[in-house]
């Protein structure tokens, strides 16, 4: 493999000297040429990695087709973490590899000559190339040597040789070799892509008896018996998880499992991607159902939930273990994936109001039904887009950057009952230095966010706001604290706050998609408080929107009014 790495740097090393020495100026820039350089050095690493990952599915199909005919038994399939392949377990093999290509695809046809096998009207299988017989001297080539005869001590049999794939640094040709290395042929083939190095192109594991595997040529099929003692997963495909609620996966059980040899079923559930900070904790659990064997086929419910500290994507491997009276065990995996709830993300650009906001920080379009599982995880509706007016910065929140993409207000108000604004008698310059009258023109004060952080700010920490003590800041806390307790704010968000007067105006003139949604409870006919202080009698007075007639006011700090929270995305 480093013949090729070794030939390209030496011409290169060569090229650059003899440039260098024709064109040693002083006001000689070489960064062009180092750059092609570097260029050339990843392509050579690319195809050292890509020869190697042939080769080695070469080694894989050797393996597999010698398990076969030494009739071992799958007693278990995992996917790989990458969702690239699987690892087959045999009952004497042990584990063997087999990859089907980065995301189930196949390389560009060309890139890569198609080595397979095929079984011959002998019962046994030889290798082919590009779909004909691979030869040696005129002679197919078997995949497996010779066995010894049983018994036989002296001589195991003969050992068969794969063939083996090369890339000529010379020509950029495939090139083979059928004696292990020794010499080498081309193909014809030119290295041009980066794809193509699968020797299969599907798996299915839905059957009980056998694991069947379509090579690339996609037209033979190896059929790998299941040991009786296998467990299975119904199917194989990544399995959909959501951040509420549960997911049932069915497995099957060996048909020779009896109540009597049974001993006990254990599933966990390991993460093999994300972020975890929780103490104890990684964010999954798991539980499996004793066996039913009232049935012929004797099967089992393993049940799979993700919670609030799971993000969109992340992924961990599922297995279930059966045990028998002897301590024999057998093992079936699975991949299981965080999947979104809506159909549409923040970063999309396709967001409008009235959409339905989800717990894992998704979307449903306004138009769609949503399901009993949608409906547990609505948090709230769109009211606003992005507005250039919000100078807040976002950037340390779940949204991760300065400006928002949106709005979206709560089902339901904070409070059962009226609460205090705050302190009266204390200026927090809560307004926009350019308003002198935020009453009048409310839709110039959009900074909800940052006035609630200067609150916080103020009494030095959530933990000191208060629900029914005019320095704890009551609006607030029922806003940030304890509707949080209540709803949880999806990590992407900027989490619950009391909306400014602006935004609280906003979500009054948009009150009818809280109204006509079924989810969503109707503003009250009375005071919603914000988090502004009035502009030009800051020291006293708070606004608030008053539903009934749609009237921007002010009232003391210490006067009551609802609050229903809200949060950016």
């Amino acid at each position: 493999m480093m013949q090729i790495r070794k030939m390209w740097v030496a011409y290169m090393v060569m090229c650059t000297c003899s440039f260098w020495l024709s064109s040693c100026t002083d006001d000689y820039n070489d960064s062009e040429l180092r750059n092609d350089i570097e260029n050339l050095e990843d392509r050579v690493t690319t195809l050292e990695k890509w020869q190697k990952s042939v080769n080695g599915n070469i080694q894989s199909l050797q393996n597999l087709v010698a398990a076969l005919e030494d009739k071992d038994y799958v007693t278990g399939v995992t996917p790989l973490e990458d969702g690239t392949g699987y690892v087959i377990t045999f009952l004497k093999s042990g584990n063997i590899t087999i990859k089907h290509g980065e995301k189930g695809e196949q390389g560009n046809k060309g890139d890569t000559p198609v080595v397979s096998v095929k079984q011959d009207a002998d019962g046994k299988y030889y290798w082919t190339i590009n779909g004909e017989w691979l030869l040696d001297n005129g002679n197919k080539i078997p995949v497996t040597g010779e066995k010894g005869d049983k018994g036989d001590t002296g001589s195991a049999g003969k050992t068969a040789i794969a063939p083996q794939m090369r890339i000529n640094a010379e020509s950029n040709e495939w090139e083979i070799s059928t004696d292990n290395g020794t010499t080498w042929t081309s193909t014809g083939i030119k290295a041009t892509g980066e794809k193509g190095d699968s020797m299969f192109s599907a798996i299915d594991t839905n059957n009980g008896d056998y694991v069947e595997l379509t090579l690339a040529n996609g037209t033979t099929k190896i059929k790998l018996p299941r040991y009786t003692s296998a467990i299975r997963f119904e199917s194989y495909e990544i399995a959909d998880v959501y951040v509420v609620g549960e997911t049932e996966l069915n497995v099957i059980l060996p048909n020779n499992l009896t109540s009597s040899n049974y001993n006990n079923l254990m599933a966990t559930v390991t993460p093999t991607s994300g972020t975890y900070t929780r103490a104890g904790s990684n964010g999954w659990s798991v539980s499996v159902d004793s066996p039913d064997f009232s049935n012929a086929l004797i099967t089992t419910t393993v049940t799979v939930k993700g919670n609030s500290s799971l993000t969109i994507g992340d992924q961990a491997l599922l297995s279930v273990i059966l045990t028998y009276t002897d301590g024999t065990q057998v093992t079936a995996s699975r991949l299981v994936k965080i999947t979104p709830l809506g159909t549409k993300m923040a970063t999309d650009n396709n967001i409008v109001k009235g959409d339905y906001y989800m717990s894992d920080g998704s979307f449903v379009n306004k138009s769609e039904t949503l399901t009993e599982l949608q409906k547990t995880a609505c948090v709230g509706i769109v009211f606003a887009l992005a507005n250039e007016v919000d100078q807040s910065d976002y950037s340390n929140t779940g949204i991760g950057q300065q400006k928002c993409h949106g709005y979206v207000v709560a089902l339901a108000d904070a409070t059962a009952t009226v609460c205090m604004w705050g302190v009266k008698g204390t200026a927090l310059n809560l307004f926009p230095e350019n308003v002198s009258n935020n009453l009048t023109s409310p839709e110039m004060d959009w900074n909800g966010y940052d006035y609630t952080q200067t609150i916080i700010t103020q009494v030095r920490g959530t933990s000191k706001l208060k629900p029914d003590k005019a320095e704890g800041y009551p609006a607030t806390y029922y806003a940030v604290v304890d509707y949080e307790k209540k709803v949880k704010a999806p990590k992407n968000s900027s989490g619950w706050f009391l909306p400014s007067i602006g935004q609280m105006y906003e979500v009054y003139q948009q009150r009818d998609l809280l109204a006509a949604d079924p989810l969503g409870r109707a503003l009250r006919s009375n005071c919603y408080w914000s988090s502004s202080e009035v502009s030009f009698s800051s020291v006293n007075d708070a606004p608030f929107v008053y539903v009934e007639t749609g009237r921007v006011a002010s009232n003391t700090k210490n006067a009551d009014g609802y609050v229903r929270p809200i949060l950016a995305f």
